[in-house]
């Protein structure tokens, strides 16, 4: 019964051991490797709401889908290469374009 109740704590002993030789190195340098969240990070979240009634001529016999799906890919590809980061685009709805924006503390850099 003794040996058995050592045997179970020198177990849990080497595995916490483990744990932290794995872990240190990452918390010491701030290589988390999980991302945060906007909550945690901070950011920006901006929300683009076209107005269909301006449409341009080329654009006049495209659905309000498809004009918004062109615009999140186009909202999308000019924030990568503007902030070197990935944002979150989507389509909320049927005429709301959502944009967030992690790690972006200056809102005038991150709007087009």
């Amino acid at each position: 019964m003794k040996k058995n109740k050592s045997l179970k704590r020198i177990t849990i002993f080497i595995y916490l051991l483990l744990v932290i030789s794995i872990l240190s190195p990452i918390l010491r340098e701030g290589n988390f490797p999980v991302k945060l969240g906007l909550d945690l990070t901070g950011g920006v979240i901006v929300s683009y709401r076209p107005d269909f009634s301006k449409t341009r001529t080329a654009y006049a016999n495209k659905s309000k889908k498809k004009i918004l799906e062109t615009s999140k890919e186009i909202i999308s590809e000019r924030l990568e290469r503007k902030l070197n980061t990935i944002p979150d685009v989507y389509i909320s709805g049927d005429n709301r374009i959502i944009v967030n924006i992690p790690s972006v503390s200056l809102l005038e850099k991150s709007l087009i």
